[in-house]
């Protein structure tokens, strides 16, 4: 695969991942703004990839803060329950992350690589927009 269809098919990976939660790219959360702004500072595998992880530590960092704030918004026993979710979510984050190093990243080429730190990068955002969507629904 010569290196315009390798970058056309990150590109169109990345473009996807992050619109497909979003109805209205107006409402997108402003990580994937960020992301959909730096992502084309540098086409490079590599740096695709750096931008990729960025994205992933703001990802988790997110994650952290809206878990603690909804934390304190929730009686005792939904805490409990919220906490015992997190920790198997953690578990199952880092199996996930074992599954994408041995199958996807584990393949030739540098494209896999890329797509292994984007699946990464998704699985934290699924779960701090989850965490979103628990937060919106107390408020209702």
């Amino acid at each position: 695969m010569n290196i315009l269809k390798i970058t056309t098919v990150a590109l169109a990976f990345f473009t996807f991942s992050c619109i497909t939660n979003a109805e209205d790219t107006t409402h997108q959360h402003p990580i994937d703004v960020w992301l959909d702004a730096h992502m084309s500072d540098d086409y490079s595998t590599a740096g695709m990839r750096k931008t990729t992880v960025e994205v992933q530590e703001m990802w988790d960092k997110e994650m952290n803060v809206v878990y603690r704030r909804l934390m304190s918004k929730l009686s005792p026993n939904q805490r409990a329950i919220l906490r015992e979710s997190q920790r198997n979510w953690i578990k199952f984050s880092d199996s996930e992350g074992k599954v994408i190093l041995e199958i996807i990243a584990a393949q030739e080429g540098t494209i896999h690589q890329l797509m292994a730190t984007g699946y990464g990068m998704n699985l934290v955002r699924e779960r701090t927009l989850k965490l979103i969507a628990y937060e919106k629904n107390l408020a209702n």
